[in-house]
């Protein structure tokens, strides 16, 4: 059996009906790699990693090329074009490391009560649904704790504050209402100017409670930012401790948010595939009690992914490059 998978890459043109499936390397066979010390595999799995780079930036310039008015297309829809004739090799992913900071809001009305003993736990449990995409989230040595001695946050009381996200609900829909008052009560009072650079890392925010019917949010991606709520109504008939587990898949989903991506709704790609396949996916709502959502990454998330991990500047693995940096892909966040 081979080590690294056979693709296929496509002879396109716009009116091309079927793919020509060329070998693109002959790896190591599995007696090599059995054989084969840990760097030396590591060095295997590094060249064929590396092979596969090159033939989905070669697909994409094809699709770029044959397709009139390629660039104009969406980075979901680009990404899953060429995902299809190069599936992504998940044994090979070679692995990102993103610096997480974990910011404790302690405040008797904004603040929450999750232990710092606790954090391990969840970046371990968060790093459980992440590893399929070969990127790791790495806690910074110690949790931040945020307070607001004397009750005023950037010119509102704490207790107004509180008053004010209580009051944050969602539509008929189902949807978040009051998008801007939401962004302007966290960005511009609770999480305005802290003591450190919001820029240098992935920033978890927990909180006692973050509005009705909400568990996290994404809300700034610029700095790469969610907010999380220990407690919540959102799955349970009243508002309720969420237990780690939850907090963590809540935790996972946002930072995907952090990292580029939407929720993928029941949507279809314009050759008819569905968005997400038969997998409940990481990206999708629920209002269940352990977080909502499923636990799946596709193969075009996992890219996006990726590539705007890179982007960020954050991960210095050199193991690491690019696949859309250069080809028409936009930074997503």
């Amino acid at each position: 059996m081979e080590f690294f998978s056979k693709y296929a890459t496509a002879t396109a043109t716009a009116t091309a009906t079927a793919a020509t499936t060329v070998i693109v390397k002959e790896a190591a066979t599995e007696t090599t790699i059995a054989t084969a010390t840990p760097k030396a595999k590591e060095q295997l799995q590094s060249e064929d990693w590396h092979t596969y780079g090159s033939e989905f930036q070669r697909c994409l310039q094809d699709l770029h090329q044959d397709r009139p008015g390629a660039f104009a297309l969406c980075a979901e829809e680009r990404a899953h074009r060429v995902c299809r004739i190069c599936p992504i090799p998940r044994d090979l992913l070679p692995l990102l490391r993103l610096p997480l900071r974990f910011v404790l809001v302690r405040d008797e009305h904004l603040g929450c009560s999750v232990p710092v003993s606790d954090i391990p736990t969840i970046a371990e449990e968060v790093n459980q649904y992440w590893k399929q995409a070969g990127i790791t989230f790495t806690p910074l040595l110690a949790p931040v704790e945020v307070s607001y001695p004397g009750g005023d946050v950037h010119g509102r009381s704490v207790v107004d504050l509180k008053t004010a996200i209580s009051s944050l609900c969602r539509g008929d829909d189902g949807r978040m209402t009051e998008k801007t008052l939401r962004r302007r009560l966290f960005l511009e009072h609770i999480m305005k100017d802290p003591h450190f650079d919001p820029h240098t890392a992935f920033n978890v925010w927990i909180l006692d409670f973050i509005g009705q019917e909400s568990q996290g949010v994404c809300i700034d991606r610029g700095s790469h930012s969610i907010i999380i709520g220990q407690r919540s109504n959102k799955g349970y008939p009243e508002v309720t401790v969420r237990s780690l587990p939850c907090l963590s898949k809540t935790i996972a989903h946002e930072l995907g948010h952090a990292l580029g991506l939407d929720h993928p709704g029941g949507g279809r790609f314009s050759d008819g595939d569905p968005l997400c396949g038969y997998r409940r996916n990481l990206m999708t709502g629920g209002v269940d009690k352990r977080g909502g959502g499923g636990y799946y990454l596709e193969d075009w998330q996992i890219v996006l992914t990726r590539d705007t991990a890179l982007s960020t500047g954050m991960c210095h693995d050199s193991n690491c490059s690019s696949f859309l940096g250069g080809c028409g892909f936009e930074k997503r966040y």
